[in-house]
């Protein structure tokens, strides 16, 4: 388990424009640190979690919230002890690029499109890479990008690149990147009556804030979001004399559990990984 200073870990916060949180911390459990992607934390399900953890292995989450991408930042510096991401390609490099480290498929989500009610560029229902095509031919169309580097503005890019579109070029000043994250990103998108890409967690956790948006497409292959725990390979093995594999494995082996018991408004948006 990598050890920190108090004070490095909250300047590692501040730095990446983010201030960790831990939840239920007592003296007879263990602190572990956690680099996670917002959309985890947004959506409620750290939350929920928290307890859980607490109780059945006495380990308590210090939270990262960022994108994928600073997260896999954090992870290769040696600065968290686990990671929860949701970029199978990033995944994929930075195994490649640290020996030593596992990842674990946990949980699969799905990706929204969502956008205005009036729908300008009527993709309502649509395969998403159609929709993505009429966007960029709509004047009237607006989308908001999360430009963070995230696992969300990762699948974003790859659907623009699956409908041959560089969106800057195609789209001028109506694509804005907003480098957020997803809360804050679909606030701005709220707020400009534009399309952007989101996780259905964090949608279902804050759409009664966005009242100008809908979910227009939510049925799509390419829309699939599956999420991984990345831990060191030597703290998997050493399980629960481990605090970091105690909670990894927990996390790992309650994913049925977890997938049935999340819920947010009545909807279950997450499956276990196979």
């Amino acid at each position: 388990m990598v050890t920190w200073s108090r004070r490095r870990w909250l300047a590692a916060a501040l730095t990446m424009g983010m201030v960790s949180r831990s939840w239920g911390q007592e003296a007879q459990v263990d602190a572990v640190r956690l680099a996670t992607t917002t959309s985890v934390d947004h959506s409620g399900l750290l939350a929920w979690l928290a307890p859980q953890l607490r109780r059945e292995a006495q380990v308590v989450l210090q939270v990262l919230a960022l994108g994928t991408g600073k997260a896999l930042a954090v992870l290769g510096r040696g600065d968290a002890d686990f990671g929860i991401t949701h970029d199978p390609e990033a995944e994929a490099a930075f195994l490649a690029q640290h020996p030593g480290w596992l990842r674990k498929p946990w949980l699969i989500g799905r990706f929204l499109l969502v956008g205005p009610k009036a729908d300008p560029a009527d993709v309502e229902g649509r395969p998403v890479t159609d929709a993505f095509v009429r966007i960029a031919e709509t004047d009237a169309a607006l989308f908001v990008s999360r430009g963070d580097q995230s696992g969300t503005h990762a699948r974003e890019r790859t659907l623009w690149a699956a409908a041959q579109i560089d969106p800057r070029a195609r789209l001028g000043t109506r694509y804005r990147s907003v480098g957020q994250g997803m809360g804050p990103t679909l606030m701005i998108a709220n707020e400009m009556a534009a399309y952007t890409l989101v996780d259905e967690g964090t949608w279902l956790a804050l759409q009664g804030r966005l009242p100008n948006l809908e979910v227009v497409i939510a049925s799509d292959p390419l829309l699939d979001n599956p999420y991984a725990i990345l831990v060191r390979e030597t703290a998997w093995k050493n399980g629960v004399q481990d605090p970091v594999g105690r909670a990894a494995r927990w996390l790992w082996e309650a994913r049925e559990a977890i997938a049935r018991g999340f819920e947010v408004h009545g909807v279950h948006p997450l499956r276990p990984a196979p």
